[in-house]
């Protein structure tokens, strides 16, 4: 979610409030910006500032015009910070300005003017740059909690580098245009302060495809280009206001209280101090230099936290620190020395699987292992890099071909037709490690509703194979016959189960218009699982799984609609992680559980009273986990009042000759 979805789930309605505060003071900072590098171009070429303005806005726009207008983003922003650096050095030596009275103004400053601290602070590190890594990241797939602790971090450098290059003795010009006047790369403030704005907008109009906010973000560019040259300056009273506004840590102490109100933990998201890449590249830093920045990061959130009422109580590293000391030991080293050293009682975060569990285990920390359902994994449990493709499961793929083991081949075999002779029980634990299925038939004029409705609700009916009216077998299984290869089906008719059977020839043969979806199954993941050592209670005890309709609505698609069923295991709590990481690479079989815990919060009220299947005991330690179940449809159906449907019995499957590994990712 993005900074205004959260606020919103906090405070209703304060999300909008922060949205629009945040984009007013983003637009007038633009206005700035592009005046800022109007100066820098004036100070370096003599140009009129009015044509600096337009060509620098102009830039900003072609950016953004672009196809891969993220990528030019990202480039231009590393280009721009370069240029930056080496103009400040070019103007340091031809100015010879006095250093030491620069330092001496930075911390003991003869007279402190508020309107030019807030300025700085807010356009500098408030504000839209408070915002713009977490919804950067959030664009490129990564999601995580706002990281507080690097706008800190940020808010201090920052007003350490303006009192350097500053001016702090002229009171009576505009201050925006003292901050600017030698930023001759200003043009990366209109990118950064637009990018960001407009990616508040969302809090207005939800699903704004990447183009539609290339359109707004030239829109607010070019806006603030007109204005700018409309008045030929910045409004330095709106500049005050907003800079006052982002610059104020009211906000962040607000949260926090709001955190501490809810009862919600409060955790240091600390990285490396890479400000330009918003912590996501590799940093060659000393083991004291990464123990003593890890130490600034958790202390400066950790007494903002301490006023709020709580405390910092768990640590996790974050972007290219999380996946270094995963596997290098002697950078975790210096991050596991750091949250010793300032409280060992803090628990460490860490990537399941990883050299860092054990490592700071060794060293006497509390380690909560943790997985990423949307991220794809390597073979030795790492992530797959953001760089590559695949790096986030946000699509479902089809199985790969994959040698198929003779013994399971001839299981799945055996299982059919031991169906076919009159096995009617549940399937789970049959053919172990061969694929299962769930099955939907519907008339050929709800055949399109019914899979727009499986496309927009991708996890909880992930279709694996259609079959067009008249035809009964899958190209899943080689001798299949639907209408004979689940144990027992149920019958439907306007939405109210109307007859139960363990042979469907006979229906099928009577309604040859139907439309088959073959649906995939939960109990593809089991077996992986069990090799994994995490026991699966309704095999173990030889019932059938617990499902349950629960209160999440899924997305309608013309006539059909309904809530998702779910179905639930036990899971011990040390181990959730690696169920969460294992049935994440199978996205194509329901992926990584919806929820886990209280299931309350899906409006179950009795866990002993499953909707279908059976109740499976729940001992001590352990959790109850749900993953979205192939039974949505069954609620479709009832919800959508279909004519005439049919439909495998919740737990009684076709099993298939796809072995379940072969929709690992």
């Amino acid at each position: 979610m993005r900074a205004s979805d959260i606020a919103n789930k906090a405070l209703p309605g304060s999300g909008y409030l922060l949205a629009f505060l945040v984009i007013l003071g983003g637009f007038f900072f633009s206005i700035g910006n592009i005046a800022g590098a109007a100066l820098g171009l004036n100070a370096l070429f003599g140009l009129d500032t009015k044509v600096g303005g337009v060509l620098s806005g102009a830039l900003a726009i072609l950016i953004f015009a672009s196809r891969k207008a993220t990528l030019a983003m990202d480039k231009s922003m590393i280009i721009l910070g370069l240029l930056k650096i080496v103009l400040i050095v070019i103007v340091a030596f031809i100015v010879m300005p006095p250093v030491g009275q620069a330092v001496q103004q930075t911390f003991a400053p003869d007279q402190i003017d508020f309107a030019i601290i807030t300025t700085i602070v807010g356009g500098t590190v408030g504000g839209y740059i408070c915002y713009a890594g977490a919804h950067r990241l959030l664009d490129k797939g990564a999601v995580g909690p706002e990281n507080i602790d690097e706008v800190a971090r940020a808010a201090t450098k920052g007003v350490v580098v303006s009192g350097a290059n500053i001016d702090l003795a002229s009171h009576d010009a505009n201050p925006a245009a003292q901050a600017f006047q030698y930023a001759a790369a200003g043009i990366s403030s209109t990118i950064g302060a637009a990018y960001t704005s407009v990616s508040f907008m969302s809090a207005f109009k939800q699903n704004l495809t990447t183009k539609h906010t290339n359109y707004l973000t030239i829109s607010f560019i070019s806006l603030a280009l007109l204005l700018y040259v409309i008045l030929g300056a910045t409004p330095a009273g709106l500049l005050i206001f907003v800079g006052g506004f982002n610059g104020d840590p009211l906000g962040i102490l607000k949260t926090l209280q709001q955190a501490v109100k809810l009862d919600v933990t409060i955790g240091a998201h600390v990285s490396y101090p890479d400000l330009v890449g918003f912590g996501r590249r590799n940093m060659d830093l000393s083991q004291d230099e990464l123990i003593a920045d890890v130490l600034y990061q958790i202390s400066a959130l950790d007494g903002l936290a301490k006023v709020a009422g709580s405390k910092v109580q768990y640590v996790k590293p974050h972007g290219a620190l999380y996946n270094t000391i995963a596997k290098d030991s002697v950078q975790a080293e210096a991050v596991i020395e750091a949250i010793k050293m300032y409280n060992p009682a803090l628990v460490l975060v860490a990537l399941a699987g990883s050299n860092l569990v054990a490592q700071a285990r060794q060293a006497g920390l509390k380690v909560v292992s943790e997985a990423f359902a949307d991220r794809a994994y390597n073979r030795d449990g790492s992530l797959v890099s953001r760089r590559l493709e695949g790096a986030l499961e946000m699509t479902r793929h089809m199985f790969k071909e994959i040698k198929v083991d003779p013994a399971q081949l001839k299981a799945a075999l055996d299982a059919r037709q031991q169906i076919r002779a009159g096995f009617d029980q549940p399937t789970a634990g049959m053919a172990a490690g061969m694929t299962q299925v769930n099955m939907i038939s519907v008339p050929k004029d709800w055949a399109y509703d019914f899979l727009l409705y499986a496309q927009r609700n991708p996890q909880s009916c992930p279709v694996l194979d259609v079959l067009e009216e008249g035809v009964y077998h899958s190209r899943l299984a080689t001798d299949s016959d639907i209408r004979t290869d689940f144990p027992r089906y149920r019958v439907w008719k306007d939405g109210e189960m109307v007859d139960e059977l363990t042979d469907a020839s006979e229906l099928y043969n009577a309604h040859p218009d139907l439309v088959t979806f073959l649906i995939g199954c939960s109990f593809s993941f089991e077996t992986a699982l069990q090799e994994a050592g995490i026991e699966v209670r309704h095999i173990h005890d030889k019932t059938n799984v617990p499902m349950y309709l629960s209160n999440i609505e899924c997305l309608s698609a013309g006539r059909i609609s309904g809530n998702m069923v779910v179905s639930m295991r036990p899971i011990p709590a040390h181990q959730i992680a690696e169920a969460v990481k294992i049935t994440a690479r199978m996205p194509s079989v329901h992926g990584a559980p919806v929820h886990i815990g209280h299931p309350e919060s899906l409006g179950i009220r009795d866990i002993d009273q499953p909707d279908f299947g059976d109740a499976s005991r729940i001992e001590q330690g352990e959790i109850p986990v749900f993953w979205a179940c192939g039974v949505t449809p069954q609620a479709a159906i009832m919800n959508s009042k279909i004519p005439f449907a049919i439909s495998h019995a919740p737990g009684h499957m076709l099993i298939t000759d796809i072995p379940d590994r072969a929709w690992m990712r």
